[in-house]
């Protein structure tokens, strides 16, 4: 585990009676994993093992796009980023690197969200930190970590703006759900899911606590370090995709191939292929197994694994024990309007009104930003590889509705992805500018 720790003043929290635990807590934390600390004012004090970075706020408030903290990040390529600020701009410029480069980041508060601190000076000052910057780190952190549970208060109710303003605007806080983590899981404690409703959009966060002031009391700091390294670890494990690189992606596509192909003697492995799945370290296997999970295809990935006859550190019970936790709360399409027709249509037999169902539910929710899985596209891959369907009359149908050229576009995709050939397609593909942008809301939704 390779976790990098961004505290922008470091002086003041040497200095700071009620903060100075967090320089015992990432020396502690150095001694099970690789830290990093990245800060502007290090005061040169023993951090132990820890590896120590500065930056300069000069160059890093005007350099052009921040470019030290992306040659950091793409240096040290940290699992996690844990930021201690949340009024620091340039917390908002190391988590934006930080998206560019799939790195999930975790915030700690520090109790800077209670009202003393976000309506002091608020017309002159925090008005425009909020509107600017200080709301994007809120809302697109992966996890926030609270203290105490006063701050999940504080959090929870957090907006960034005036009551007044908040119910002009339309703007409300509801809580979803609570999910409390015993020892079976990793005992790291409790998790809210906080809901922000408006009139424009819909925002899921996680707020995780721990509680820093009950565990410094106790007579090592060494429990604290090893709940927070476990959140980490569960923070990485439930955003599998973000992680994965281009050749895990090729990897998991290869072992679906394979897992969904019924003609084993058909299966032949090209140099480049033997080579990728050769490199894959456990970290790897991990992420995949554990995408794969997510997306409905672990079966099928585990029976790639047996038709190569490959060996990996994790069994099929062990990768659906692993908990997540940060679940993926989207919406999941279970039926849509646009299928009322096909599913009355008297001139389509069951496998074609099957087909036309799949291609249109895949096409909606990818455009409508509502879950789609890969178990999804799956299933009309096998649908349209092992059954004889009615070529002209799904061609007919699909023109008929008007999504011919995103059908086309569609099977372009899964040309690519999942090995179905032209002799299985109705319509021939279509690769164009519209192609690559459907690639780029399956990569969104996490499936690509």
């Amino acid at each position: 585990m390779k976790v990098l720790h961004f505290i922008p003043n470091f002086a003041d929290i040497n200095e700071s009676v009620g903060l100075q635990y967090k320089i015992a807590l990432i020396k502690a934390m150095a001694e099970s994993a690789e830290v990093h600390l990245l800060c502007a004012d290090y005061p040169g004090i023993d951090m132990g093992s820890v590896h120590v970075h500065k930056f300069s706020l000069l160059k890093n408030l005007f350099g052009r796009w921040h470019s030290s903290f992306k040659k950091f990040l793409a240096d040290i390529r940290p699992d996690v980023v844990h930021i201690h600020a949340c009024w620091n701009i340039y917390a908002y410029y190391l988590q934006r690197c930080c998206e560019k480069y799939r790195i999930p980041t975790i915030i700690t508060f520090d109790r800077q969200l209670e009202a003393w601190h976000s309506s002091g000076h608020y017309c002159l000052c925090n008005f425009l930190k909020s509107v600017i910057y200080q709301r994007y780190i809120v809302s697109h952190a992966k996890v926030l970590h609270a203290v105490c549970d006063n701050e999940i208060c504080s959090i929870s109710d957090y907006v960034g703006y005036p009551m007044l303003l908040c119910k002009i605007l339309g703007i409300r806080s509801e809580h979803a759900e609570t999910l409390h983590i015993n020892g079976s899981n990793g005992d790291i404690g409790n998790v809210e899911y906080d809901v922000y409703v408006s009139k424009q959009n819909k925002n899921i966060r996680s707020i995780v606590l721990i509680d820093i002031f009950n565990e410094i009391y106790e007579k090592s700091i060494s429990p604290l370090s090893d709940r927070l390294i476990g959140m980490y670890q569960m923070i990485v494990d439930s955003n599998p995709f973000w992680l994965m690189s281009s050749e895990d992606c090729c990897a998991e596509d290869i072992l679906l191939y394979a897992g969904a192909t019924e003609n084993i003697a058909g299966l032949q492995l090209s140099d480049n292929q033997r080579r990728i799945l050769s490199m894959l370290d456990d970290k790897a296997w991990r992420r995949i197994l554990l995408h794969s999970y997510n997306q409905g295809i672990l079966e099928f990935v585990f029976s790639g694994i047996e038709k190569y006859n490959l060996s990996q550190p994790f069994s099929q019970e062990q990768i659906g024990g692993i908990f997540c936790l940060l679940e993926n709360k989207s919406q999941r399409l279970t039926n849509i309007r646009n299928t009322s027709k096909i599913k009355t249509d008297s001139s389509l037999s069951d496998l074609e009104r099957d087909i036309m169902i799949k291609i249109m539910t895949i096409l909606y929710g990818i455009k409508h930003r509502i879950e789609i899985k890969r178990k999804d596209m799956l299933d009309l891959y096998l649908s349209l590889k092992y059954n004889n369907f009615d070529e002209i009359q799904l061609y007919n149908k699909v023109h008929e509705t008007g999504i011919l050229k995103d059908t086309a576009r569609l099977f372009q995709i899964m040309k690519e992805r999942y090995g179905l050939s032209e002799g299985f397609m109705f319509i021939e593909p279509i690769n164009d500018s519209k192609t690559e942008k459907l690639r780029k809301m399956f990569f969104k939704s996490n499936i690509q």
